[in-house]
């Protein structure tokens, strides 16, 4: 949902379905666009848990029971726990965005991408879960879908390490089309509990 205006409001109250709902502060993303905000890292654990719980009924409703959450960085690290305890797993799988010292780049599948001439980012995964994860349900789950790009590669990981990816599970996805240009196949396979809404700003007259 996209709207025109310049009486932005300050936050906006989400419905999740039944009786779950959630409110977002709205923020400037640009000069011209505002956009409601989540950020779970930040956020009370009472209200992430309140988009797991939905986002676990949705789950549920698809008949999926998954062997593994696999977590799209870094917001959803948080989201993506309480999702697969609610889930009754035992632990998560997370895509990280760089290689620590102790481990060895020969022992992760990587994806590059963003702008090229930035020097983009990098997204890792440890080779060791395509052996373990490879014959196994899994999904992904995220906080927001924006533009897709992290999603996007967090995907082609799970293709390159050959892992079946059950479904893409996020808590909301924002009013712009070029997400789904980005997930290209897999776009159809998101389920969002919602859409942010995008308020445009209209300039004001002289």
């Amino acid at each position: 949902m996209s709207e025109m205006g310049n009486n932005v409001p300050k936050t906006v109250t989400i419905p999740l379905g039944g009786d779950l709902e959630i409110t977002l502060p709205v923020l400037p993303f640009s000069a011209q666009e505002s956009v409601g905000v989540l950020n779970c890292v930040d956020e009370e654990f009472a209200d992430v848990d309140v988009l797991a719980e939905a986002l676990v009924d949705r789950i549920h409703a698809q008949g999926l029971q998954p062997d593994a959450v696999l977590c799209v960085p870094t917001q959803g690290y948080v989201l993506g726990s309480m999702v697969a305890r609610r889930l009754g797993l035992d632990r998560v799988y997370a895509v990280k965005k760089s290689v620590k010292i102790f481990e060895s780049a020969a022992d992760m599948v990587s994806v590059t991408y963003g702008s090229i001439t930035s020097g983009g980012s990098t997204l890792y995964m440890p080779r060791v879960w395509g052996e373990s994860l490879r014959d196994k349900s899994v999904i992904l789950v995220e906080d927001v879908i924006a533009t897709g790009g992290t999603l996007g590669a967090a995907l082609d990981l799970c293709d390159q390490a050959g892992l079946r990816v059950g479904g893409i599970f996020v808590a909301f996805v924002e009013a712009r089309p070029i997400w789904r240009e980005k997930l290209g196949r897999y776009a159809d396979q998101v389920t969002a509990l919602a859409e942010i809404p995008v308020y445009h700003t209209q300039p004001k007259d002289d």
